[in-house]
């Protein structure tokens, strides 16, 4: 039986996992009867949000016990991770994803993918394993990717190519129910909320990556 590892960021879009991407990925996922196992560092958030006025909430939250308001309590530290157990990855956003998993806020461009982020995608990039990338995802892999030409979408508005343009990627600009395919990285990417879509486009674009990744693994 196949099994898939799925990466949380937290609980929220506005500082962990975007919990309609988290939960489409995993109905999915199950839809398709593919087994999966969600993990997340085990380690303080950027910055803890109040998602109704968007003001800062004291004392910050902890990454795997915010992610695991959403798998239920059946959650994973990243701690211990084995490639070997797993055969794909998926990646839903949220802005956590970006402040929890990066230095951010970088200056000057001079972003970095956090050790134990960039070591777990890595060992699927280097396995020859799919990784599906959702909302702003694909932007992080572009900068962990800097130096390679990797193919992601990062949305139809033309301002969200900002933030990786240093980088070498190839930026395309898709609907939230398309999806784009590299090929040579096996990276498989959709925008979700990077565009302002419906609940149903968002899921359409996470149902096709999911179809798409499950084509590819052998």
């Amino acid at each position: 039986m196949k099994k898939y590892c799925v990466l949380l960021s937290g609980c929220g879009h506005r500082d962990g996992s975007e919990i309609n991407e988290a939960v489409f990925s995993l109905l999915s996922l199950s839809q398709h009867g593919i087994e999966f196992d969600i993990f997340a560092p085990d380690e303080e958030q950027y910055d803890t949000l109040n998602h109704l006025n968007g003001e800062e909430i004291n004392p910050k939250r902890n990454i795997l016990e915010e992610s695991a308001r959403i798998a239920r309590g059946d959650i994973r530290s990243l701690a211990g991770f084995d490639v070997n157990n797993y055969d794909a990855l998926i990646l839903p956003g949220g802005y956590g994803a970006l402040k929890n998993f990066t230095n951010f806020p970088a200056e000057n461009n001079a972003w970095i993918v956090k050790s134990d982020i960039a070591s777990l995608i890595l060992s699927f990039y280097d396995a020859k394993k799919p990784i599906g990338a959702i909302c702003i995802f694909p932007s992080i892999l572009a900068i962990l990717f800097k130096d390679r030409k990797v193919r992601v979408t990062t949305g139809l508005n033309p301002e969200s190519k900002k933030l990786i343009d240093f980088t070498q990627a190839e930026i395309v600009l898709v609907d939230s129910d398309e999806i784009v395919l590299d090929e040579n990285s096996l990276i498989i990417s959709t925008p979700a909320f990077m565009n302002d879509a419906s609940l149903a486009k968002v899921y359409s674009g996470i149902n096709k990556l999911v179809k798409q990744i499950q084509s590819m693994v052998k």
